[in-house]
């Protein structure tokens, strides 16, 4: 009897089954295995150290430095995000002192338990701990093991911590590495850009340049004029970027020292003055100008009268001028131990206006010139940066 045409493939069917079955098995255990070694690899959350003198920010070992690069991820890339911490990140809002809430969350990376909250809530009282204001309340914190805080999605290879500006949202790790800083000297160091994130250094920022007090004192604008500063620079100019050097200073000002200073240039290490100077920005920040009106009389033999004020911080000078019976030009003088014009306008008609983004000056003068020999007067409005 001659067998059915399809014998062979009868035949092989039954193989052929038998083997997926067989590799079906084999995913099964593999994914079984990788589950099980997954779940023995995870860790549940760190509360914050104990604050022994390396956990306050003491490298641990002094003579094994670390790069700028590790210190900081402060990112720019992703300026326009409207969020970076993952949607299904378990978190929630934690009391961090005075009923001030600030949401804290976790990374699926860890393990989950009933300490999980406990834990959470010790990272809300550090935040709470810190130097803050009203801003400590649009903080997000999402704490992740180190590697994951530095993937490509968040902080970057090396990085120990960043700071999206635009979302105000802080990526940590809730340990530190040995040879590095503490994680709470991370965490204040990027609570420092939350803190210029939320702070006015018009017409400059405060994010790129340092909060308004705190960049007059160190003279930041001279320096970026001189080419001494490099605002923006994540790269080879980090240690001279102010941005990173206000974080490095706001670090210390709140007690977490290192033993050594080498994350940032010299000149940005706090002394007495600049912390004060610090807290001053933290606790009462610029806001806005202020506006001086002045009314100066002229006469036939007295065509040119001047308006001094003082000058205490750095920032945009603008004067308007309106002349009754006056034709007035504006000069504004810089004054340190010399006169310097900074600024000139000489436009036809009675109205005036002259406006320079001013540093460096003790105080300034507003010279009014009347371009003729008459009697009249000239009303003056004078928006400048004090307190």
């Amino acid at each position: 009897m001659r067998p059915p045409r399809n014998f062979q493939q009868l035949a092989v069917a039954p193989r052929v089954s038998a083997c997926c079955a067989m590799i079906i098995c084999l995913m099964v255990l593999l994914a079984a295995s990788i589950d099980a070694d997954a779940s023995t690899a995870r860790r549940p959350l760190l509360p914050v150290p104990s604050s022994t003198d390396v956990d306050r920010g003491v490298f641990a070992n002094p003579g094994n430095s670390v790069p700028a690069s590790r210190w900081d991820g402060y990112r720019r890339r992703l300026a326009h995000a409207a969020r970076v911490i993952p949607s299904g990140a378990y978190g929630k809002l934690f009391d961090a002192g005075g009923g001030t809430m600030v949401r804290i969350s976790m990374s699926s990376s860890y393990s989950t338990g009933p300490d999980d909250d406990a834990a959470l809530q010790t990272w809300a009282d550090l935040a709470g701990s810190m130097l803050h204001g009203s801003e400590l309340s649009r903080l997000k914190v999402y704490m992740a093991p180190s590697d994951e805080v530095q993937s490509s999605r968040f902080c970057g290879r090396d990085a120990l911590g960043c700071y999206f500006p635009s979302s105000e949202e802080m990526i940590v790790s809730d340990h530190g590495e040995s040879g590095g800083p503490s994680p709470q000297a991370i965490f204040a160091h990027e609570y420092g850009h939350h803190i210029a994130r939320n702070r006015s250094n018009y017409p400059w920022s405060a994010s790129d340049w340092g909060p308004k007090r705190w960049a007059t004192r160190l003279r930041i604008c001279q320096g970026v004029r001189a080419g001494r500063f490099f605002p923006n620079d994540e790269g080879s100019n980090y240690d001279l970027n102010p941005s990173e050097g206000w974080a490095e200073a706001y670090r210390v000002a709140n007690g977490y020292e290192t033993s050594s200073w080498d994350i940032v240039a010299n000149i940005f290490r706090p002394n007495k003055q600049s912390t004060a100077v610090i807290r001053e920005d933290v606790s009462s920040p610029f806001r806005r100008a202020t506006v001086v009106w002045r009314t100066v009389n002229f006469s036939p033999k007295l065509r040119q009268r001047e308006l001094g004020l003082s000058f205490p911080l750095d920032g945009r000078v603008t004067v308007h001028a309106k002349g009754r019976g006056i034709d007035p030009d504006l000069s504004l003088l810089g004054i340190t131990r010399v006169r310097r014009v900074i600024a000139r306008s000489s436009r036809y008609g009675i109205r005036d206006a002259l406006s320079n983004d001013a540093c460096g000056y003790d105080s300034i003068r507003v010279r009014v010139r009347s371009k003729t020999a008459r009697s009249g007067s000239v009303t003056l409005s004078v928006s400048r940066p004090v307190g």
